[in-house]
């Protein structure tokens, strides 16, 4: 593990190594930066377990996205706020839902979690986009 962190720091053109006062986790070189982070092995765990973890900043982040780009297809189809959004919220549901199936389908599990995070990020974009209107 050594050696990789050593490669690491060559290949950002730092001289930094374990052990010399280069701050966590960061090492620039002239033209480039390279972060290290060296951390003991996590216990195993379920996936999707964390909560909240990257995987729900993933969820929210797509539901949101999938949000807002539906309301702004409809509105870009002279609809309403109204129908835009009629129209965008079951179709971000039906997204997170989907993606769900296909994942139990893949052996990974159902995850309800996962869920309340694609609702979290519909309601954010909702939100959003009834203020903005």
């Amino acid at each position: 593990m050594g050696e990789l962190i050593r490669i690491a720091a060559l290949v950002a053109g730092a001289a930094a190594v374990p052990g010399d006062s280069t701050p966590p986790a960061m090492a620039c070189g002239r033209f480039t930066c390279a972060a290290v982070q060296v951390t003991a092995p996590a216990p195993a765990r379920r996936p999707g377990a964390v909560w909240p973890g990257e995987d729900k900043f993933r969820h929210v982040a797509m539901s949101w996205a999938t949000m807002v780009f539906a309301y702004a297809a409809v509105r870009a189809a002279d609809q309403d706020d109204g129908t835009a959004l009629a129209i965008a919220v079951p179709l971000t549901a039906a997204a997170g839902i989907g993606k769900e199936i296909a994942d139990r389908r893949r052996g990974r599990g159902f995850s309800l979690r996962d869920l309340v995070a694609d609702a979290a990020g519909a309601g954010i974009a909702w939100l959003v986009l009834r203020e903005v209107r």
